[in-house]
């Protein structure tokens, strides 16, 4: 995982504060016991289809069986690595900035001043590389040591996925495959959709549609729809807005009995890298209530029960297709 993966969460990121990252769950109870203040305790924590909660129920009390302290161990562990992980970050921007050139299609780098780097400021180097070339979210260890063998005696040319690396002289070139190119990340975006009304997201090319339907006349013909079209309950308040996500973003998805689970969870749980995150729009009602993620779900707040007598149809289709 590298010091990035092993220094865990932060207490602060951008805008989100976390002041509670570094008390434990006994703590918090003996804080609020004291204080004689009540509290909810989250069903989904529970769950244990989710990983964090097998974690949390099933190995640390089978790790603690061997290092009772192991908790305050790992916290102290990520303490370390993240100060690691900042202080070398910061050199690799700098070695970066010093080494790697932008060009057409790429970037280049001077392979004798990336070979005379110690090997763990050249995996960073190179990984950033990589990773600004192809648009991954993460790159294999073993494609960064591929690239690491070409500033020495290693192959004169290499394959990656979506990229391809050649040395010339003394430099070494990445850019992306003929044929392969990235797709360009989408800007964020934020537009009003009318009921009934469409709309056109030309930052990711795509429309949505939204139109208010009568159950009894049509409510069987949307039983069974696919990814493209969302049936909701007519109880979302217009004007509808459509923008792109956004960190921090949540809701109920349908099925999951009323238990909220962050988008961003969602994507890693659908194996959504973060290049294709912000192209996913977001439908919300005039209370910036989540509808629907389209393609990956709707929410439980807005579903149809037998009792409804309307509904909102709600669709997304590629621009300029009118079928």
């Amino acid at each position: 995982a590298g010091a990035a993966g092993l220094s865990a969460m932060r207490r602060r990121g951008g805008r989100i504060i976390r002041p509670l990252l570094t008390v434990t769950r006994a703590e918090l109870r003996d804080y609020l016991a004291l204080r004689h203040a009540s509290f909810r305790e989250d069903a989904s924590n529970l769950d244990t289809r989710i990983t964090r909660n097998r974690i949390r129920h099933d190995l640390l009390p089978h790790l603690r069986r061997y290092s009772p302290r192991i908790v305050e161990i790992l916290a102290r562990e990520a303490e370390i690595a993240r100060g690691d992980e900042d202080y070398l970050a910061s050199a690799s921007r700098r070695q970066t900035d010093e080494l790697v050139n932008g060009v057409e299609g790429g970037v280049e780098v001077d392979a004798v001043g990336l070979s005379a780097l110690p090997s763990a400021m050249a995996r960073r180097v190179v990984r950033g590389m990589l990773v600004q070339v192809s648009g991954a979210d993460a790159v294999s260890f073993e494609q960064i040591e591929r690239l690491r063998e070409m500033a020495t005696d290693g192959p004169r040319r290499v394959d990656f996925r979506r990229c391809r690396a050649e040395r010339v002289a003394d430099v070494i070139r990445l850019v992306t495959r003929k044929g392969r190119g990235i797709r360009k990340p989408a800007s964020s975006y934020v537009y009003r959709l009318q009921v009934p009304g469409e709309v056109s997201l030309p930052e990711v090319g795509l429309s949505i549609s939204a139109r208010p339907v009568e159950v009894a006349r049509s409510f069987e013909c949307y039983l069974s729809t696919e990814n493209s079209v969302a049936v909701v309950s007519a109880s979302a308040t217009p004007p509808l807005a459509v923008r792109s996500w956004q960190p921090g973003d949540w809701f109920r998805p349908l099925g999951m009995g009323g238990h909220r689970k962050k988008l961003q969870d969602l994507f890693v749980d659908r194996k959504v890298n973060r290049g294709e995150r912000a192209r996913i729009p977001i439908v919300l009602d005039d209370s910036n209530r989540i509808i629907w993620v389209v393609g990956h779900g709707v929410s439980d707040d807005f579903r149809v029960t037998a009792s409804a007598a309307s509904m909102l149809v709600l669709k997304v289709k590629p621009l300029g297709d009118n079928l």
